[in-house]
């Protein structure tokens, strides 16, 4: 008798540690930012540059002719389609940053505002 409560013991134990994997709601992604309400800056947009892109796009070093840490060329990357298509990885361009993580989805979503709002100041 003894034997039968171990084992009934046991038995019970053993089926309260497994526990099932508790279903857990996917988070759903963030909803784009709306580019009619929310202003980006050019300095924002500095800031994330310098940030992700200014080890190889700076001072000299300029792969795609790009030099991410001047104004100017920061404003013809947007014009002509290649800093937001880049960081996009539109199979258009070279997708940035190289040999590095697509930028977070809201980071791409701040560049894509200001680029579409006219890459103002």
């Amino acid at each position: 008798m003894k034997k039968i409560i171990l084992l009934v013991t046991i038995a019970l134990a053993a089926a309260a540690a497994c526990k099932t994997k508790k279903e857990t709601a996917a988070v759903p992604p963030a909803p784009p930012l709306d580019c009619t309400v929310v202003p980006v800056t050019f300095q924002a947009v500095s800031d994330i540059l310098k940030e992700n892109c200014s080890r190889c796009h700076s001072y000299g070093s300029t792969p795609g002719g790009y030099d991410l840490t001047k104004k100017e060329d920061i404003k013809r990357a947007g014009s002509n389609g290649a800093l937001v298509g880049s960081i996009k990885h539109d199979r258009q361009y070279f997708s940035m940053p190289a040999k590095a993580a697509k930028l977070p989805q809201a980071t791409i979503d701040k560049i894509d505002c200001w680029v579409k709002n006219g890459m103002k100041d």
